[in-house]
């Protein structure tokens, strides 16, 4: 079939065919695919192929090309075009060779624009960025729990605690997870955990954090996590999202505060507090 009669097919895609000589050059487009680049038929073989292509990206079309011709396997990428009013579009490009003619090898190009797709992809990029920022510069740790397969995100600044500091962020079984914490607070944690997976729900629990590894002593570093369950539009809980803050030093000096500055133990005014607890706990049939 001839270049020509294969634009005139009716295909529901940007298409243009390309000789590719000691520079390359369109010789026949579709419709579509004039409207993506914004050239018409004339102005796309009268214009040099380095003004319609981003410069950083023309170095490697033209590696696709060469490849192309060369191996006759096919080729993708995605590139930026250059309209004529200078704006910038992403597209994603599938070639492959067509024929020869003349001895000069054709080329057909099928172009999708998947411009507005790059331009999310790029804001969430710098927004994930913007807020791995804030996160170093403030004293919040992430918090996020899958629900539907019960694990939770295991962040990279806590494990900078524990002097890992090439450790990429994954999801872990909870199950597995909570060991880090002070058995004390392991159950605290699950019950929590469970009831905000069960019903919509908004709290915050002090738990304390392993920083050392499995093979050293523990030590244990107070932290405060807000959470809240986050449902999707069936109503169903998906995740548990939230905060996590350091509050060691608070919790000590609280303790500090307890005790008296002699003797370490538990000053009047505490003791009185511990036993009134003790005492309306019995009441209730607790203790």
């Amino acid at each position: 079939m001839d270049y020509r009669e294969f634009i005139q097919l009716d295909l529901p895609v940007a298409v243009a065919i390309v000789s590719c000589g000691a520079d390359w050059r369109v010789e026949e487009a579709n419709a579509e695919f004039t409207d993506v680049l914004g050239y018409t038929e004339k102005e796309l073989r009268e214009t040099r192929p380095q003004k319609m292509v981003y410069d950083e990206d023309y170095a490697n079309l033209v590696s696709v090309l060469e490849n192309v011709v060369r191996t006759h396997d096919n080729g993708k990428m995605q590139l930026r075009i250059v309209r004529p009013d200078g704006k910038t579009r992403w597209v994603e490009m599938r070639c492959s060779v067509l024929a020869h003619y003349d001895v000069k090898p054709y080329v057909v190009l099928f172009l999708w624009d998947i411009d507005e797709e790059k331009r999310r992809e790029e804001h969430q990029k710098l927004l994930n960025q913007k807020y791995e920022l804030m996160e170093q510069l403030s004293l919040e740790y992430p918090f996020d729990l899958d629900v539907e397969n019960w694990t939770m995100l295991r962040s990279y600044r806590l494990m900078e605690l524990r002097g890992q500091y090439d450790y990429s962020e994954q999801y872990f079984p909870v199950d597995e997870e909570v060991l880090t914490l002070c058995p004390p607070d392991q159950e605290l944690f699950l019950k929590a955990m469970k009831e905000a997976a069960t019903e919509e729900k908004t709290g915050s629990m002090d738990t304390r954090f392993n920083i050392h590894t499995e093979n050293e002593t523990p030590k244990y570093l107070w932290f405060r996590t807000y959470y809240k369950s986050i449902a999707d539009h069936n109503g169903r809980i998906t995740r548990i999202i939230g905060r996590s803050f350091n509050i060691d030093e608070d919790k000590n000096l609280q303790e500090e505060v307890r005790r008296d500055p002699l003797t370490k133990l538990l000053n009047k005014l505490e003791i009185q507090r511990e036993t009134d607890a003790f005492l309306e706990g019995a009441e209730d049939g607790t203790h």
